[in-house]
């Protein structure tokens, strides 16, 4: 039912009111006019804010107006109007008055936070928007204003803030619970929990709204939202005095919470799981998992934008990150619909994506985790010096490296409770550990395919080496470099099934053996040589591009050339696939396997020694020894004579043409001016195993103030 002022009339002596009248406005629109009122009370609320009264008295009524509502309405004109006008000024003055009152509050709503520890932490998540809404997670109690920092909260009030801060939105049904009215307030929050499936009901037929939620409830959940994979954790190994009362199905989350520093116990040693949680507890393992919300679309954020008392940050909207490193977990929600951009960032911890299309570029992470609950498919690029080391897909997902000079993605692995699907461009070795579906383009190369379950490998990209571990394995192309099939198992492999029944290994292999046959018998997909032998010596007759002829069949396409993990530039005319001197020349002596990758999967190889019958003096500037033990660091540094500055740096290190990774080395100035570098051993180790392990490598250094260039070599002493 909606109020509002009528008229008022006003007779007899200036100023002293005679008749105030109000209506109401019925559903239909119709007015109906109250009767006469000794006084009026109108009482205004504001959003969040005390109420403010205001009292209006009604003088005594003229007696010639005892009819009245039905005996009309005073004319126009005189001293009557000139008083009405008076009024309208009264009470417009004193509705201004109570709207400022009204809105007074809004300052003063938070009142009940001042002095609360957990002051910080509600304010930091009420700047956060929501669904295009501002007004924060946790929000003042819209009839009184406070915050209620203590009191307790149910699980509903918990998906609610969930949900907020996280920016979900996508609803599921959830007829199966029982217990829930379909108009009450918590449905929304309970259908985008059920969607994102980060809590359960009670039981198969109740969610208990309105009951309140645990600790140990609040810590899995928001470790599950994290796509915490934790190994299992016994709960008196805790060390907490009441640690039996820990569920086995929290304990793995609480320790990890503990071991974060994001949760502790109570002074007297204990944890207490099925304690309730309060507002101002749900405010602080918020503020501490989410770490710096970055939520506002389109901005570029930067290392001034995160804060230092955190080391996660959740992204909930597409956004940029850039230059920056993240001490601990980078979350991008299920919540974010369009591209978030990372630039030159450091991720410590895990760069986990649930959502958006992501595009890395410059990014470092040893471990990434692609996991969207709500059955999206994810995309993640990998560009520039970008290296993550491993990838770990549990739902469908798209990986391209686009533009790279780094590592890109190095280890691929399919796990996950549904079925993974993986669509890759991109160079890096796969794993099975979930029955999985991987789909190739024309560019992807499978450095090593480990099926430790089923999987399905399609498409047009080439696999160089597979070991088959499960059953229902298929791979539409044949593994260059061959296929173990472990012993009493059966896989399909370019269409012939092969069974792991080799007598004495346990495993079968199928390894492509080097055409040995005149050219007229060659068999498909060979090339016309074998062997080749090329001097880097332009003054040698070996000193000449390598041409060889392909023999293709069954429209198997060429697609490029491999050395050791690395393209070589090679041109493809009229079946004749030829690599430049100038190219061969950059490629240090030694004995190499080049591949010719074709669509089919059926790669022929050759065999290339390369010599160098040049100037054998002064072939490297300075030399250092490698163990051949990974853990073992290469260093050097440069002569007594050299002089270098605090402003020198180093520009580049290469081999073989490669840019190597400023992540993969260290180097400073010393007070005497040399030059020390220190080289990762765990990359030389895979540099010398890509290269087939010859006795040296020999690296370009490139300098910056001064400009110049020298060359280590490496000596393997395994």
């Amino acid at each position: 039912m909606r109020f509002y002022i009528s008229y008022i009339i006003c007779r007899g002596a200036y100023g002293k009111i005679r008749r105030f009248g109000i209506a109401r406005a019925s559903h239909f629109g119709k007015k109906h006019l109250f009767p006469s009122l000794n006084y009026v009370t109108i009482r205004l609320r504001s959003f969040g804010c005390a109420g403010v009264s205001l009292c209006a008295a009604v003088y005594k009524i003229h007696n010639r107006l005892t009819g009245w509502p039905g005996g009309g309405i005073p004319r126009r004109g005189g001293r009557v109007n000139h008083e009405v006008n008076c009024m309208k000024r009264i009470l417009a003055g004193t509705m201004s008055a109570c709207l400022l009152l009204a809105a007074a509050p809004a300052a003063q709503a938070a009142n009940d936070l001042e002095g609360n520890w957990a002051k910080t932490y509600i304010e930091y998540l009420g700047k956060i928007p929501y669904n295009g809404e501002t007004g924060g997670v946790i929000r003042p109690n819209s009839a009184t204003g406070n915050y209620d920092p203590d009191k307790q909260v149910t699980r509903a009030e918990f998906m609610r803030y969930i949900n907020r801060a996280f920016n979900f939105t996508e609803k599921a049904p959830v007829t199966q619970y029982t217990d829930l009215s379909a108009n009450g307030w918590y449905m929304d929050s309970v259908q985008i929990a059920a969607k994102h499936g980060y809590i359960s009901g009670t039981s198969a037929t109740e969610m208990s709204p309105n009951a309140p939620i645990t600790r140990e409830q609040v810590i899995s959940v928001l470790g599950r939202l994290f796509k915490k994979d934790l190994d299992a954790v016994d709960p008196e190994s805790l060390r907490f005095s009441d640690n039996k009362q820990i569920g086995k199905w929290s304990a793995a989350y609480i320790k990890d919470a503990v071991d974060a520093g994001i949760v502790r116990g109570y002074t007297d040693g204990s944890f207490k799981p099925a304690a309730t949680v309060t507002r101002a507890e749900i405010a602080s393992l918020l503020y501490h998992y989410m770490g710096t919300s970055l939520n506002t679309e389109g901005t570029v954020y930067n290392s001034s934008s995160l804060k230092e008392d955190t080391k996660n940050v959740t992204i909930s909207a597409p956004c940029t990150l850039q230059n920056t490193t993240v001490e601990g977990d980078l979350y991008i929600t299920e919540g974010v619909s369009g591209t978030i951009t990372l630039t030159n960032v450091v991720v410590r911890g895990d760069l986990i994506q649930s959502g958006g299309s992501l595009v890395c570029n410059g990014v470092s992470s040893a471990n990434m985790v692609i996991d969207s609950s709500v059955g999206r498919l994810m995309q993640a690029t990998a560009s520039g010096n970008s290296e993550i080391r491993r990838a770990e897909v549990r739902s469908s997902a798209s990986l391209f490296e686009k533009d790279l000079t780094g590592q890109g993605f190095v280890d691929v692995t399919l796990a996950g409770g549904d079925t993974p699907s993986l669509t890759f461009d991109g160079t890096a070795s796969v794993t099975a550990a979930q029955k999985s579906t991987v789909s190739t383009t024309t560019n992807a190369v499978i450095d090593a395919l480990t099926a430790n379950a089923p999987v399905t490998v399609g498409g047009y990209g080439a696999i160089r080496s597979a070991v088959i571990n499960a059953p229902d394995c298929s791979l539409a192309m044949m593994p260059q470099n061959g296929c173990v099939v472990k012993t009493g198992l059966t896989a399909t492999v370019a269409g012939k099934e092969i069974s792991g029944t080799q007598a004495g290994s346990g495993q079968a292999s199928t390894t492509p053996s080097a055409p040995t046959a005149p050219v007229s018998a060659l068999p498909p997909n060979s090339v016309s040589l074998t062997e080749a032998t090329f001097d880097r010596n332009p003054d040698s007759d070996a000193y000449e591009d390598l041409e060889v002829s392909l023999f293709a069949v069954d429209d198997a396409v060429f697609r490029r050339v491999v050395l050791g993990g690395v393209e070589v530039d090679a041109s493809f005319s009229r079946s004749t696939i030829r690599i430049d001197a100038e190219d061969l020349a950059e490629i240090y002596p030694g004995v190499y396997t080049l591949t010719y990758v074709m669509s089919s999967g059926v790669n022929p190889t050759l065999q290339i020694t390369i010599v160098d019958t040049g100037d054998p003096e002064d072939p490297y500037d300075y030399e250092s020894d490698w163990t051949g033990n990974k853990r073992d660091d290469v260093e050097f540094r440069t002569d007594k004579n050299s002089r270098y500055s605090s402003k020198t740096s180093i520009s580049s290190i290469k081999y073989n043409g490669n840019n190597v990774s400023s992540k993969e080395f260290e180097w400073k100035v010393t007070s005497a001016g040399r030059l020390e570098v220190t080289i990762d051993g765990e990359e030389v180790s895979k540099w010398f195993d890509d290269l087939n392990n010859p006795d040296h490598l020999d690296f370009d250094i490139k300098l910056n103030d001064p400009s110049e260039t020298f060359v280590l070599r490496i000596w393997n002493e395994s």
